[in-house]
Parts: C-alpha cells; sequence; structure tokens
C-alpha cells in the first residue's frame, strides 16, 4: 500500500456486511439499533437484491410476547438513531423464533433465501 491510500479492510463475515448503493452497513450495528427499542425480543439485519441499490437493508424481527410495535414503527425508530442508508427499508416481523444453527448462530443465509423475492 502506497503512501496516502488506504485499503478497506472488512472485519464482519461477509453476510454481516450490506452493501447497498455502493456503501457498507454493519448489519451489527443495524442490529444493535433495533434491539435498543424495548418490544424487540431477537431481530437479524440482512441485504435483500434491490434492482437499484443492489442489497437494500431488511431487518427479520421477533417481538416479546404481547408487544405491539408495527413495521413501520421499527423503521421509525432507527430513523432516529441511523443515517437514512443505514436504515431497514423492510422490516419482517416473525411470530417465531429465528432460525438458528446448533451452535446458537442465526441463519442469515436461510433467512435471505425465505425473504429474498419479497419487496
Amino acid at each position: 500500500m502506497t503512501a496516502g491510500t488506504q485499503q478497506a479492510q472488512r472485519t464482519e463475515p461477509p453476510e454481516d456486511v450490506i452493501v447497498t448503493g455502493g456503501l457498507d452497513v454493519s448489519a451489527a450495528e443495524v442490529e444493535r439499533a433495533i434491539l435498543a427499542c424495548g418490544d424487540v425480543r431477537e431481530c437479524a439485519v440482512i441485504g435483500l437484491p434491490d434492482g437499484l441499490w443492489g442489497e437494500r437493508v431488511s431487518a427479520v424481527v421477533v417481538l416479546h410476547a404481547g408487544a405491539r410495535q408495527s413495521a413501520e414503527s421499527i423503521v421509525r425508530h432507527c430513523r432516529e438513531r441511523l443515517p437514512a442508508f443505514k436504515t431497514p427499508k423492510q422490516v419482517i416481523l416473525l411470530d417465531h423464533d429465528l432460525p438458528r444453527t446448533p451452535d446458537g448462530a442465526v441463519r442469515k443465509r436461510m433467512l435471505a433465501e425465505a425473504y429474498g423475492g419479497l419487496s
């Protein structure tokens, strides 16, 4: 690397970085913002195909039992905490747990395959 240039290094697994409009979005950062909404029990942020932006920031969310949050209210919550390009363009609310591997990691690839056709 020559003086004056920088090489971007990703420290997260590729599925945890969403590239939207040429900008990198950390899924973990968006997940932290969503989890700060008191009614959210768990969430996973994934990149889904977008014809204009390449990928759109999308969130799959499980609420606490009895919670009344809407997808729109979660987006509003994120808009107050994140730049526009990091705010989820789509929130999918589930009434069951997120799929996980035997060691407890969320199966983000499975979620992307399941919801990739939604827009």
